[in-house]
């Protein structure tokens, strides 16, 4: 409801009970198994998240299903599996006029030239990315 809790607060229990928030080793744990979230850890930019028996298989997004299957944890928006967490995780990035590195420049996703060329049937071809990449 966008009221604000100061750190000097927790642990804190919403009225209804529905939603705690405590201080947990070097950073916050927030309970709210009534809203599908079991613990969302914040420490240092760092980021854990357990969903509700009940809400297995019904996530999307950088959670993955939370359905226990491993092998296609990084499965991208369009349905691709990348081999890295760091193309998993650009590949559900959001492009806005907000989102800007610290050079100040716009972030998008875009298909690039890759540097490799490659012989086909005798002829050199252009090789791009099949996954768009978050580029300046």
């Amino acid at each position: 409801n966008e009221m604000e809790v100061p750190i000097s607060s927790l642990p804190y229990q919403h009225p209804s009970g529905s939603i705690q928030i405590r201080k947990k080793a070097d950073g916050l744990s927030l309970y709210a198994p009534s809203h599908g979230l079991q613990e969302v850890y914040f420490a240092k930019g760092h980021w854990k998240i357990q969903v509700t028996d009940w809400m297995k298989g019904q996530t999307c997004g950088l959670c993955g299903k939370a359905d226990g299957e491993i092998r296609q944890e990084f499965t991208t928006p369009s349905g691709y599996l990348t081999k890295s967490s760091v193309s998993f995780a650009h590949s559900w990035v959001l492009p806005a006029e907000s989102c800007r590195d610290t050079s100040q420049c716009r972030m998008k996703l875009e298909s690039v030239k890759l540097e490799k060329q490659a012989i086909l049937n005798g002829q050199e071809s252009k090789c791009y990315s099949v996954e768009p990449v978050l580029r300046c």
